[in-house]
């Protein structure tokens, strides 16, 4: 039961409190950035899929009624 609390005194005691309050601040500032980096990849990507079908219907619909009347049987006027 010993041998676990002296290999916890080791690992503390080899760290200054400079270092653990740094990595405190790096952990700090990582998380958080990459999660909401992470919620916003995905918002705008939803969002950019949204506009090109919005985009890709209206093309396709343009095109259906260009192709309603082949260019064949236009009359000569």
């Amino acid at each position: 039961m010993a041998y676990p609390l002296e290999e916890k005194q080791r690992v503390t005691s080899s760290l200054s409190l400079r270092t653990v309050f740094l990595i405190a601040v790096i952990l700090g500032l990582l998380i958080p950035a990459s999660i909401i980096s992470y919620i916003s990849f995905n918002i705008q990507r939803d969002s950019l899929n949204n506009e090109l079908q919005v985009d890709q219907k209206r093309l396709l619909d343009i095109v259906a009624l260009g192709m309603q009347e082949p260019l064949w049987n236009l009359s000569r006027r």
